[in-house]
């Protein structure tokens, strides 16, 4: 999921680097750790002016009201020379117990190297060849949950049912040590029939940066809630059945989306089903992409943004941002590109032209990620306006579902849904337990 550092750490740096294909989403087999920290992601100042509605480094967007009551749970005991605790809950009102769940994190420690953790915090490399089965455990096993380390970034968390999720470690070219992970675009994936899901986590320089995701698929619900040193903080996640939310996409879905229904395994983000490149609905975003475009070469709008102010207008194929003030970063009177139009997956996925250049055009590239998936990509003035968003068709309707479906609103639908802070994403400087509902 790593795109871009100092930018928007909400893509959490899980920072799980393809040898092959950069991209936010699990589109890849092979992994391996790479060279750089994550960033943090700061947050705006808050302030009693109301923002400027076309300035998107000052409007982080509207939040939904609070649709859970505060967790209560008891935080278990915290060992010296650890940041925090993970434990769970088994939400799944007997359909599973819990020696039929399974847990698995991975993650790299602090001299970057992928580690599997074990219960009482310690992180051990993974050999090449390593199976996953040796990283694994029963939930029934586990006690009183994991203690985490003080440094343990670009982690997943994995859940199970029934069976470990199959990993196992790989050697790269350059003799470093990856892990094969799911790849939901391989049907005959030793994981193709496995229910299972992840959360998303770092945890570093005192800090904990996590979510729960549905970038790339929906297995079952997940819920997430944070405790720091003060207390009960936030939760996030799902807390609907599986059964019902299954039932809710079929019905609420238009016919196109409701095919990334795969019963009775998982619902499948737009690219891991049929909007895929060169399947059946890869043309389906085509005639908005064309019309913002088409907008572009006739039309010049301001985009304010925290590295600086930009006119954003087209030459030819390529959306142009000529910078007119910069905070640093950008340089006033440079220009700064998106390439081309994106395809199916580009879009989707954040990547290829959406993910390609420097700093600066990689913070621009997600903002119209963002604005094309969410149908206001002509309107730079409702980019950080979350009450505009999805209003109309071509739009991520993937993604939408979720924010409909998520507590409080918030999902990480796709890879930039942390644009405008819409993400699931819990951000503490003080993280004491994090306690991780398992729903069915």
């Amino acid at each position: 999921m790593k795109k871009f550092l100092s930018i928007a750490f909400g893509l959490l740096g899980l920072l799980l680097v393809s040898v092959t294909t950069p991209s936010c989403s699990m589109d890849w087999e092979q992994i391996v750790p790479d060279d750089h920290n994550p960033s943090e992601k700061t947050k705006e100042p808050q302030t009693n002016e109301s923002p400027d509605s076309n300035d998107i480094s000052k409007n982080p967007g509207s939040k939904k009201p609070e649709t859970v009551p505060p967790g209560t749970a008891v935080p278990v005991p915290l060992k010296n020379g650890f940041e925090m605790t993970f434990q769970f809950e088994n939400n799944t009102k007997g359909k599973y117990s819990d020696d039929r769940i399974y847990i698995c994190v991975i993650g790299l420690n602090s001299s970057n190297q992928f580690c599997y953790l074990n219960p009482s915090g310690e992180l051990v490399r993974i050999e090449a060849n390593q199976q996953s089965d040796a990283w694994s455990y029963k939930l029934n096993k586990l006690g009183a949950g994991f203690q985490i380390p003080k440094t343990m970034a670009s982690g997943r968390l994995y859940i199970s049912m029934d069976n470990p999720v199959v990993m196992r470690g790989v050697v790269d070219a350059g003799g470093r040590i990856g892990v094969v992970q799911p790849d939901l675009n391989n049907p005959s994936d030793p994981n193709a029939n496995l229910i299972f899901d992840w959360i998303e986590f770092t945890v570093q320089w005192g800090g904990f940066w996590g979510n729960t995701t549905q970038v790339d698929q929906f297995c079952f619900p997940i819920t997430m809630a944070m405790y720091n040193d003060e207390g009960y903080y936030r939760t996030v996640g799902i807390t609907k059945t599986r059964d019902q939310i299954f039932a809710a996409f079929k019905k609420e879905m238009p016919q196109k989306f409701g095919t990334l229904v795969h019963e009775p395994y998982r619902i499948v983000a737009p690219c891991k089903g049929d909007f895929r490149n060169g399947k059946k609905y890869s043309s389906y975003m085509k005639s908005y992409v064309d019309q913002v475009w088409n907008y572009y070469r006739n039309h010049t709008e301001v985009v304010k943004h925290p590295l600086g102010n930009f006119k954003l207008s087209a030459e030819g194929d390529k959306l142009v941002f000529t910078c007119t003030e910069g905070y640093g970063t950008a340089t006033v009177g440079q220009k700064y590109y998106i390439q081309a139009k994106p395809t199916s997956d580009e879009l989707f996925e954040g990547s290829g032209v959406l993910a390609t250049g420097n700093l600066v055009e990689l913070a621009l590239q997600a903002q119209v990620c963002a604005a094309l998936n969410r149908h206001v990509a002509e309107t730079p003035s409702n980019w950080a306006k979350p009450e505009t968003y999805y209003k109309a068709e071509p739009c991520n309707m993937y993604a939408k579902f979720w924010h409909e479906h998520s507590i409080e609103g918030f999902a990480y639908g796709y890879c930039y849904d942390d644009v405008a802070d819409q993400s699931s994403l819990i951000e503490t400087h003080s993280p004491r337990a994090l306690v991780i509902g398992i729903g069915y």
